[in-house]
């Protein structure tokens, strides 16, 4: 609210900047593993150890509370935070990169028109050729591939992965009767969703 146009990152640092007055204190990369009732007040403490006593409570469960849906592929923990990212952060990190979209939803097709600009190449891979993601982008994405400004691999679905070390080098896909694709990536972002 307020800012019609601004990057989560940009977001979260002034929000930051609004808490400043007020002497906020984090507690980051933990997670809340008892309540209880202490007289008036509540007592929280972590899986590290931090015990804080307070007056009320605010349960605010994002993304710390849920996990991706990773796609069933053999060896892709091994290219997760190099290669392979269920999220992103700030866009000028796919810079120049070759990456594949996986998915169908609003996250996949807002991230293929966003880092198309930033981008060596977009491939957004979907299992059918119709997305759950708002008809003007949707439109917008299919005018880009008309264009030859991203790529639109339906219906097909994820396979297998190809590289070295953490580095990736392709994508394989594949489609209901088995026809093979590979594509050049070296960045995969499976948009599948939160469990």
């Amino acid at each position: 609210a307020g800012f019609p146009d601004i990057a989560a990152a940009s977001l979260i640092q002034r929000l930051e900047q609004q808490a400043e007055p007020f002497n906020a204190r984090y507690h980051l990369n933990q997670q809340v593993s008892g309540l209880e009732r202490v007289g008036e007040a509540w007592r929280v403490t972590t899986d590290k150890g931090l015990s804080v006593t307070c007056k009320a409570i605010i349960i605010a469960a994002g993304a710390g509370a849920f996990g991706p849906n990773r796609p069933p592929l053999e060896g892709i923990e091994g290219y997760e935070g190099s290669a392979v990212f269920y999220a992103v952060r700030r866009r000028e990190d796919f810079a120049g990169r070759r990456i594949v979209i996986a998915g169908g939803g609003d996250s996949a097709v807002d991230w293929a028109l966003s880092l198309q600009e930033v981008a060596a190449r977009i491939t957004v891979v979907h299992r059918r050729d119709k997305f759950r993601a708002i008809p003007d982008n949707v439109a917008k994405m299919r005018r880009m591939a008309e264009e030859d400004r991203l790529d639109l691999v339906t219906p097909f679905q994820l396979h297998a992965l190809e590289g070295q070390g953490t580095a990736l080098s392709a994508v394989i896909v594949k489609d209901m009767e088995d026809n093979e694709k590979s594509i050049p990536a070296d960045t995969l972002l499976p948009f599948y969703g939160l469990s």
